[in-house]
């Protein structure tokens, strides 16, 4: 991932050479890295939680895996990993279309303005999943919520922003397949938001009760927040459909983040300072 070369520099005297150190950073691997750890975070959780009967097989909240030690410790290391690597990938993503946009297309600058509302919505979304890690559903409900809500709607806007941005920039930097497989999966997750949305604050799919009444609404626990319903119970089709969207929708974007490898290369950073200055005596 990271490479050290160093450039000889001779000087005037021809017997001392100050070598400047060039890291080479392959920053392809860092949107991987974000879609291993946001994954594995989302799957680890589940699996302790299941094995613990914290939660019910089919099928809980993402957020239910990390509401409850030990399940929500592993899920809030793994997710803050994963966040790390998003925000790295993001100003990858930055700097390198920046610089796209410099060479090849400088007197546009609102596409360089463009470029900088994607890089807020990015650190927002970020943000958003950092404190759906840090704090548990359990104990913080209302932060955690609105911590998932921005977090996934800023990732959405993050990549429609792209994908716009990508399809307009003259030479392309990536090929039509690719630009075609993410607005086919970001229209999918965008579909899937909504409808999370929908379940989560309405009662769309609930079953009313013979006289068309909408049901009291299921008793939360306060010790765990970890709501588990009985398949007879009028909000389970609601239930289920809100949370099969989320599951959706997540494993969609981390795909959608994964892929950005294919358009990020090599950086080169090259350091001057003095104090990383290395003498070689020539003989």
């Amino acid at each position: 991932m990271v490479k050290i070369n160093v450039t000889p520099i001779e000087s005037a005297s021809n017997n001392i050479v100050y070598a400047s150190p060039i890291t080479k950073i392959w920053t392809p691997i860092f949107p991987i890295l974000c879609s291993i750890f946001g994954i594995t975070a989302l799957f680890t959780g589940y699996i302790i939680a299941v094995l613990n009967d914290h939660v019910d097989k089919w099928l809980p909240l993402i957020s239910d895996g990390g509401a409850i030690p030990p399940e929500s410790c592993v899920f809030g290391l793994l997710l803050n990993i994963c966040v790390f690597f998003w925000i790295l990938t993001c100003f990858c993503i930055h700097i390198q279309v920046l610089q796209h946009i410099m060479y090849h297309d400088r007197f546009h600058t609102k596409h360089k303005n463009v470029l900088y509302v994607m890089l807020f919505f990015a650190i927002l979304s970020g943000i958003g999943i950092a404190l759906v890690a840090n704090f548990p559903l359990s104990t913080v409900r209302p932060v955690h919520s609105y911590g998932a809500m921005v977090g996934f709607l800023s990732g959405v806007i993050y990549a429609w922003c792209y994908i716009t941005l990508v399809k307009i920039l003259k030479p392309k930097v990536i090929p039509k397949k690719l630009l075609i497989f993410r607005l086919l999966l970001i229209i999918f997750v965008s579909i899937v938001v909504v409808l999370h949305e929908i379940c989560l604050h309405t009662t769309f799919l609930v079953k009313r009760t013979p006289d068309g009444h909408v049901p009291p609404v299921p008793f939360w626990p306060k010790s765990t927040n970890i709501l588990r319903l009985d398949p007879e119970s009028p909000y389970y089709t609601n239930f289920i459909v809100g949370r099969i969207c989320e599951w959706s929708l997540a494993v969609g974007y981390f795909i959608v983040v994964g892929s950005l490898s294919y358009e990020l290369n090599y950086f080169e950073i090259k350091t001057f300072s003095s104090a990383q200055t290395i003498n070689i005596q020539i003989k």
